[in-house]
């Protein structure tokens, strides 16, 4: 079929299957290593992502812990010489340095066997008759509004206060709603043991409020990509906050029964920062995400993990955009040299080639005597083997 065709035919088809090959060739090798620069980039953003947020908590955290160290220094010289206390000065310690940080909602001290007396503040004292101090900063983003809480049984039940108690070293509850005196605060509890000549006497305490990294970490405006989502995660796997309000709480194994969460899960104890693939319990959807597990202040005995994470569609979105440029440029591109190919092979080849056919007829026919004369058509366009010719 091709050698019934008219040469500028096979020649316009012989070029453009050439430039079409080169072309999609060319187009696809682009698309690859765009695709792959891309999904690589985003990797990184994820990444960049986890680790910013992951600075902030810690931040936040260390600085808790910090003031714990420094308010438990403070009444220990205060009572070292001392056989009472004196809950009027250890209260105005507590104040002073709770009203000072914003990252602590509630601040606390717990002694034992505390000599009662009738002067001892009634909000002082539980049920029980236990020692406990319990403030409350009502307006963390301002000076003032420290206020003392009535003291009760089951705040002193918490397990991080039992383990800083049993092992006399300090302690760290997991992250939860908190029901105090009415008012439900979400936050995590730090506990550090007071000592007196060597023998624990009580413990200083403080919730740090996540109420702000909450609000943080599920605001659509710190979206990096369409449908993503930002997670806090407490040791094994629980889940701190959440865009879907129903799973925190909970252990991320236990709201998402995919395998790729027992792979976070030991990603995080293991302690190992990356990106991995993952398959979200909300939607379904696979997801690409990042994982950056942090001591909680150094020398922690537990850890916390981010972890940001964005459907494969949306980081996709942007290359399926640039290869379907990619692939209408080609098609444009093409579609020019075709027509720039075919007028100029119809024009500068074909015609003359037909013009140059038929003068050979005329001639053929004169010099047979079929004519007695003829005029031949002069090409003198060009000055190539054709117009030679």
């Amino acid at each position: 079929m091709f050698s019934n065709l008219k040469i500028g035919t096979k020649i316009v088809g012989v070029v453009i299957s050439i430039v079409m090959l080169g072309i999609i060739i060319l187009a696809s090798i682009f698309s690859i290593q765009a695709s792959n620069i891309l999904h690589t980039e985003a990797d990184k953003l994820l990444q960049i992502n986890a680790f910013r947020y992951a600075n902030i908590v810690r931040g936040a955290t260390e600085s808790v812990y910090s003031t714990l160290l420094g308010v438990e220094d403070t009444i220990k010289n205060t009572i070292s010489n001392e056989n009472s206390i004196d809950d009027t000065e250890v209260q105005n310690i507590l104040e002073g340095v709770l009203d000072s940080n914003e990252k602590i909602a509630y601040m606390y001290v717990h002694f034992f066997n505390t000599p009662i007396n009738q002067n001892t503040n009634p909000k002082l004292l539980t049920n029980q008759h236990k020692f406990l101090m319990l403030l409350h900063d009502t307006s963390l983003k301002t000076e003032g509004g420290v206020q003392l809480v009535q003291a009760y049984d089951a705040f002193l039940q918490q397990q991080s206060i039992n383990n800083a108690i049993s092992t006399q070293k300090e302690s760290i509850g997991k992250p939860q709603i908190f029901n105090i005196n009415g008012e439900e605060i979400f936050a995590y509890n730090i506990v550090i043991p007071i000592f007196k000549n060597g023998n624990i006497i009580g413990v200083v305490g403080a919730l740090g409020s996540l109420t702000h990294f909450r609000g943080e970490l599920t605001d659509p405006k710190r979206s990096i990509f369409k449908d993503d989502q930002r997670l806090l995660l407490g040791a094994e796997g629980l889940i701190a906050v959440s865009p879907v309000s129903k799973f925190t709480g909970k252990s991320i194994s236990e709201a998402n029964p995919h395998p790729s969460a027992k792979t976070l899960i030991q990603l995080q104890k293991d302690k190992i920062n990356t990106v991995f693939d993952f398959t979200r319990a909300s939607d379904g959807k696979k997801n690409r995400a990042a994982i950056a597990t942090f001591d909680l202040w150094d020398n922690s005995q537990d850890a916390w993990s981010i972890v940001t994470m964005a459907p494969v569609d949306s980081i996709q979105m942007p290359i399926t955009k640039l290869i379907t440029t990619i692939a209408f440029i080609s098609l444009f591109v093409i579609l020019v040299i075709v027509i720039i190919v075919f007028v100029y092979i119809n024009k500068a080849v074909s015609s003359r080639i037909v013009n140059l056919q038929n003068n050979l007829l005329h001639f053929f026919k004169f010099i047979n005597h079929e004519t007695k004369d003829t005029i031949l058509s002069k090409d003198t366009k060009s000055n190539d083997e054709l117009s030679i010719m």
